[in-house]
């Protein structure tokens, strides 16, 4: 998907200045600022990159996003003030699918412009085919938890060689077709269901031993939590062991609310409704997108910050030094 700038209205030019402020205001001025009144400055990154790319998976994607623009690759794009922003992130992908073409179809590489100045990507968490859906119906029939064998094929997969061997050759794929971009990694956060049960449930829950309704149908908060991180701290590894200082992992917000599968309420019983957004089930809320976007920005304007930044290479297009 390619998405460039189009000409928009003095009253739509004033909503975005609003939404972006709402957005990244305070977080933005602790980036930019920096939190300690006695700290050197940071050097803001508005207006410092020319093309930002989207590469990876769904939440790069913008998946479950209310619209294109609410997705947090175009949120950062707008809020760095970036002249053009293409995603070609794909739902589902894995590090090894960036790599892999189909046929005639060109691959995530191929398609990622070599003149990219800054690229966004999240890859990694689809190591292991979870699928959402299925899965909450099988809670649901027989609980959940660390002793399924989703969950025990899952955790093997994220600590395999593959996994590793596959993250490694999707970044430095992507660091040598962008020669002069950054490159960013935001993780994943641990997710968070934004509704509150009736109460008269969440006792009936607890009182058949499922405390409470997750991203994947009930309680598997703790193994879900695990996998999350799992695929962090292989990111992080990988980009140590890599130690190109072009390449950066961007901490993630402690939580992300995302869209779940849901149970309905109603007056004298209740159903799970495994129909309900499961499309989308796993992925950000509009509200998600925000935290990551607060969350990357701050990321990207650290990044252009760092000590280690090369010195005396022009941005594309500009004439300023990096």
């Amino acid at each position: 998907m390619t998405t460039e700038r189009q000409p928009i209205s003095v009253e739509q030019t004033e909503l975005t200045r609003r939404s972006l402020l709402s957005t990244f205001g305070v977080i933005g001025i602790a980036a930019v600022l920096g939190g300690d009144a006695g700290a050197r400055p940071q050097e803001s990154p508005i207006g410092k990159y020319n093309l930002v790319v989207g590469l990876g998976d769904s939440y790069t994607a913008g998946l479950g996003a209310s619209t294109p623009e609410n997705g947090y690759v175009q949120l950062v794009r707008s809020a760095l003030d970036a002249k053009d922003c293409r995603i070609y992130a794909k739902n589902g992908s894995t590090a090894r699918d960036m790599l892999t073409r189909t046929g005639n179809a060109p691959n995530q590489i191929d398609l990622l412009p070599a003149e990219a100045d800054l690229v966004l990507m999240t890859i990694g968490g689809n190591a292991t085919n979870l699928n959402l859906r299925t899965f909450g119906a099988a809670c649901i029939a027989a609980g959940c938890g660390y002793d399924t064998l989703t969950f025990k094929n899952a955790f093997h997969e994220y600590d395999s060689d593959r996994h590793y061997e596959d993250l490694e050759a999707s970044y430095r794929a992507v660091l040598k077709k962008a020669e002069g971009a950054d490159v960013g990694v935001p993780g994943y956060s641990k997710l968070l269901v934004p509704y509150k049960l009736p109460p008269r449930v969440e006792r009936f829950l607890v009182g058949v031993g499922i405390p409470r309704l997750t991203v994947l149908g009930y309680d598997n908060d703790a193994a879900v939590a695990d996998l999350v991180e799992m695929s962090n701290t292989a990111s992080q590894e990988i980009i140590r062991r890599i130690d190109d200082p072009r390449l950066v992992y961007i901490p993630p917000p402690n939580h992300v609310d995302i869209i779940t599968t849901r149970l309905l309420h109603q007056p004298d019983n209740f159903h799970v409704d495994l129909s309900a957004d499961s499309e989308n089930a796993g992925h950000p809320t509009d509200a998600g997108y925000r935290a990551m976007a607060r969350a990357v920005f701050k990321g990207v304007t650290d990044m252009y910050n760092r000590p280690n930044r090369r010195k005396g290479l022009l941005p594309h297009g500009m004439g300023m030094g990096r």
